[in-house]
């Protein structure tokens, strides 16, 4: 009975509620955001080599022929870039992100690049270093 009427006693010094500091404290409005969606196309041309994604300035993705991926962002100036592993150059898209608007762009293998290397050799491929993939925007259906 004495254990009964000390954690009674306890309870009452120390009540328990269901709020906590952290779901108390002030949290702060999330700043405005924006979904960005890249889709790499089914083309086969450079299917081996994966299309690296970087999201401004960070690594976002490795994408295969087919994969996709999704990123929220804080609306703002935003730079998409790709590139590809042991091939030199990279397409840039830079633009500005409205808040709740999806964006979606699709990375696609430069075909004038492969033109290039027919005609000119393979010193030339990517003379102008824009690299061996394109990203460009797309409707968002």
């Amino acid at each position: 009975m004495t254990r009964l009427a000390s954690a009674m006693f306890l309870a009452l010094l120390f009540p328990v509620t269901g709020s906590s500091a952290a779901s108390t404290a002030q949290q702060a409005p999330s700043p405005p955001q924006s979904i960005i969606t890249v889709l790499r196309s089914q083309d086969k041309l450079y299917e081996a080599i994966p299309a690296i994604v970087e999201l401004n300035e960070t690594r976002a993705a490795a994408l295969g022929v087919g994969q996709s991926f999704s990123r929220t962002v804080r609306s703002g100036p935003t730079t998409l870039t790709v590139s590809a592993p042991s091939m030199p150059g990279r397409s840039t898209f830079r633009s500005s992100a409205e808040p709740g608007i999806p964006y979606r762009f699709l990375v696609s293998p430069r075909a004038q690049d492969v033109q290039s290397k027919l005609i000119n050799g393979i010193a030339t491929q990517f003379g102008e270093r824009q690299g061996p993939f394109v990203i460009v925007p797309v409707d968002v259906d």
